[in-house]
């Protein structure tokens, strides 16, 4: 039971629902542009870039020095333990309605390049008006087309071109948030993965499985990266 799309019992931190017939796939791509003509509100009021939430300032992926690159090009505001700005935590959607409210990129940058392995950074924020910018092994999942900026595709000075592309282009922006008509986000429910964990410890129709290596599935295959040297390289697995 884990977030890994290959696991046996799927844990994730979110998931997209289908809420109404998508376009025609050969149409998909001319619907998503006259969206973007259409709603160009997506950008009114928004007067800031892009803004990262962080409290872990040294990790693994080297996000960090990934942030660190792009700041020498755009501006990026930092909130948390690793910058200089706050938000007041005690009201829990504070941080999120400054987010939605002024800015048009969020940086929703895992912890760990690992197969996979998307949190709640980036969908708590898929609902807001603002574009994630991920860093995350999140290639498999099955995410609606044209809905994030996936930063392990760029050099930080690409993402930040990109970034500014987008930004002064209102139709632009608003392609981003085509699908949010069609689908709906479902947290990650733990209670239900537990049921399923249970139904199958007590399914006698259900074939016992057994994994030769746990190191090999969970290590080995995650292919873990990180950021060095102005590109994504893989890192050393870790032994268990």
């Amino acid at each position: 039971m884990s977030y890994r799309l290959d696991s046996d019992i799927l844990q994730p931190y979110g998931t997209f629902k289908e809420i109404r017939p998508l376009p025609q796939k050969a149409a998909l791509d001319s619907y998503i542009a006259q969206f973007g003509r259409d709603h160009t509100f997506f950008a009114k009021n928004k007067t800031k870039l892009a803004a990262w939430f962080v409290s872990n300032c040294n990790t693994a992926v080297n996000r960090e020095g990934y942030v660190e690159e792009l700041k020498k090009y755009i501006s990026v505001d930092i909130y948390g333990r690793c910058g200089h700005l706050k938000c007041q935590q005690k009201q829990p959607d504070n941080c999120l309605n400054i987010v939605d409210n002024d800015y048009k990129f969020y940086l929703a940058f895992e912890n760990s390049l690992s197969l996979d392995y998307v949190t709640e950074k980036m969908f708590k924020v898929m609902d807001k008006n603002v574009i994630p910018v991920t860093l995350a092994s999140n290639q498999r999942l099955p995410l609606p087309k044209h809905s994030i900026i996936d930063a392990t595709k760029f050099s930080p000075q690409d993402l930040a071109s990109y970034l500014k592309e987008i930004d002064a282009n209102d139709a632009l922006y608003a392609e981003y948030h085509w699908w949010k008509s069609f689908y709906r986000i479902e947290k990650g429910n733990k209670v239900n993965n537990f049921c399923q964990l249970c139904q199958k410890l007590n399914d006698p129709r259900d074939p016992p499985k057994t994994y030769q290596s746990m190191q090999k599935w969970w290590v080995n295959d995650a292919n873990c990266s990180k950021w060095s040297q102005n590109r994504i390289i893989k890192a050393s697995p870790w032994p268990m």
